[in-house]
């Protein structure tokens, strides 16, 4: 009877380990995370109006194609960023909501565009999210008073859809919007930072086993 006790009291334990170990396996992972988008190209202006007399700006839906950067020169991906906002031209300020759409492919030397020869920091493949922030200033980038953008905002990032890499990833991270070339300078474009700088990343890039 006694060796039976014992058979089952070592059955039980290892049903105990094997229900535990799987919650062990699959412990998250958490990188440091931060890059660098910058326009590449507008793919939508679009739709804007006015009211509070002309002194609220909405904006529904426009839409850059942009470039992720690890560094100055290193290529790492790309974005779809679509953006809806209200801003008050009386207060210099307003809030947005804004989509991204990312693809992390194999580093590139910009702008040659060759392989960097190294691998992606932070893996391949594509991941989704909302940022939601403020701005304090807006722009034209182009004459005749379509291509308004934010300029100087802050938000914060989440992005938890993701395929390759980043199936069962999270992004959570600060945001810092500001115009390049910068003040006094006539700006162009706008870049964005995501999750700090590299010398001192901020970001998190959550990865579930």
């Amino acid at each position: 009877m006694k060796k039976v006790a014992v058979v089952v009291l070592a059955l039980a334990m290892l049903m105990t380990f094997a229900a535990v170990a799987p919650a062990m396996a699959v412990k998250p992972s958490v990188v440091d995370c931060c890059f660098r988008a910058a326009t590449k190209a507008d793919l939508d202006y679009g739709e804007f109006w006015w009211t509070g007399g002309d002194t609220i700006l909405h904006v529904r839906g426009l839409t850059k194609l942009m470039s992720l950067f690890y560094g100055p020169t290193l290529k790492i991906g790309e974005a779809i960023i679509s953006t809806d906002y209200d801003f008050n031209t009386k207060t210099g300020k307003g809030n947005f909501v804004r989509t991204w759409e990312m693809t992390f492919f194999e580093p590139v030397i910009f702008p040659s565009m060759k392989p960097a020869g190294i691998p992606n920091p932070y893996g391949i493949g594509t991941l989704e999210g909302k940022e939601v922030g403020e701005a304090t200033r807006i722009f034209f980038q182009i004459p005749g008073g379509t291509g308004l953008s934010l300029a100087d905002f802050t938000g914060k990032l989440v992005a938890t859809h993701g395929t390759g890499d980043f199936e069962k990833a999270k992004l959570m991270a600060d945001t810092l919007g500001f115009p390049l070339p910068p003040p006094p300078m006539k700006p162009l474009f706008v870049a964005i930072d995501v999750g700090g700088t590299l010398a001192e990343p901020t970001g998190e890039l959550t990865f579930h086993g």
